[in-house]
This record gives C-alpha cells, sequence and structure tokens, in this order.
C-alpha cells in the first residue's frame, strides 16, 4: 500500500486539505519503513504522523459538534478506535531492534492503521459535507467553524511537508 490514497473529500476544504497532509505524512512513514531506515528516524516521522492525526480528529470532532451532526458519537468512537491503532503502531517501531527489523511487525501494523484510516475516511469523514444544516462557511477554503482551529494551524509548515 502506498499511503492510504485519500480519494474521499468531505467537500470541507479544511478537512479535506488536513486529508492531503494525513496523507503525505503517512507516505513518509511507509517510506522509511520499507527503507528499513533506523529506529529514531522511523519514530520521528510516525510522531509527526501520530500528532497531526489526533489534531485532525479533534478539528473534526469540533467541526462535526459545532454542526449539530447526527454521526458526531459514532465518528467520535472510531476516532478514538484509530487513537488505540496509533498507539499500538507506535508500540510496535519502539520495539525495533536486533530481530525486529521496520519492515517487520511495524510495518504490518502500519498497513493496518492505514488501511482503519482509509475506511474511516470513506465511511464518516465522506458525510461531513453533505450535512444539511452545514453553513455555508464550512464549505469556504480555510474556513473557521464554530471557533474549531484546524489542524493546519496548528503545525508549522516544516512539520507537514
Amino acid at each position: 500500500m502506498s499511503g492510504f490514497g485519500l480519494r474521499f473529500t468531505t467537500g470541507v476544504p479544511m478537512v479535506d486539505e488536513e486529508h492531503q497532509v494525513l496523507d503525505r505524512l503517512s507516505r513518509q512513514v511507509e517510506e522509511v519503513l520499507v527503507a528499513g531506515a533506523p529506529k529514531a528516524q522511523a519514530l520521528e516521522h510516525f510522531d509527526r504522523f501520530d500528532r497531526f492525526t489526533r489534531a485532525h480528529f479533534a478539528h473534526e470532532e469540533c467541526l462535526l459538534e459545532s454542526l449539530g451532526h447526527p454521526d458526531t458519537a459514532n465518528h467520535t468512537a472510531d476516532h478514538l478506535e484509530l487513537l488505540g491503532r496509533l498507539d499500538v503502531t507506535r508500540d510496535a517501531l519502539v520495539r525495533i531492534g536486533p530481530g525486529n527489523p521496520p519492515g517487520g511487525t511495524a510495518l504490518r501494523r502500519f498497513f493496518e492503521l492505514e488501511d482503519a484510516l482509509f475506511r474511516h475516511v470513506s465511511r464518516h469523514d465522506a458525510a461531513i459535507g453533505l450535512h444539511p444544516d452545514a453553513p455555508p462557511e464550512a464549505h469556504a477554503a480555510k474556513a473557521t467553524v464554530g471557533g474549531c482551529t484546524p489542524a493546519v494551524d496548528s503545525f508549522s509548515v516544516f512539520e507537514v511537508n
């Protein structure tokens, strides 16, 4: 798998931009794992991906709550499951060493995480922009809706590129 190939869009430009950043960060993690990079490098890339994912989830949850989206509880529950997968994947990365190369368990866990993220985007995130009560500003580029801080505003350009 090469990144989680976010082909799905929400129609909410800030969320879609965050999905593009997640895809880019995911590909970077995958590249270092496949290349067999040292554990420190793999953890550096994964931790950046992890931090951005958590900020993105917080932004989505705030947005859903402010819109009164009917699927907010299920969406948030799915985020919690994905956060657990992030933790499991990081644990596998921490265990990289002799007899446990980056391309082993850690890579398998990361692919499982990517698959789960892809399913989440296709199932839950694709419905965000379809909510009938979404205000027009939710569809404007760089919009801040309901006081929700976009994840891309929480990171420097160096962290997401």
